[in-house]
């Protein structure tokens, strides 16, 4: 996946990677639409295939799957939208 296609996709304001040495740990955060002010999410983990299989799953949760739950719940701090 090219990061830069789907941050333009699906609107997404950042996508962040990080990466922890001493656990292993990787993680990519997207953050989809702040204007609303705070929001929540979403977190999982998993053992993708492959770093774009994170990318992409990152990127669809966060702009479909989360804010699709907290919309229904008519939450405060949804997830920015």
């Amino acid at each position: 996946m090219k990061i830069f296609e789907a941050i333009s996709k699906y609107g997404h304001e950042q996508i962040v990677f990080c990466h922890e040495e001493t656990t292993g740990l990787k993680a990519v955060i997207a953050i989809h639409n702040t204007i609303l002010g705070p929001a929540l999410g979403g977190c999982r983990m998993w053992p993708f295939e492959s770093e774009d299989e994170a990318i992409a799953d990152a990127v669809t949760q966060s702009h479909e799957e989360i804010r699709r739950k907290w919309n229904v719940l008519e939450h405060r701090h949804r997830n920015g939208d």
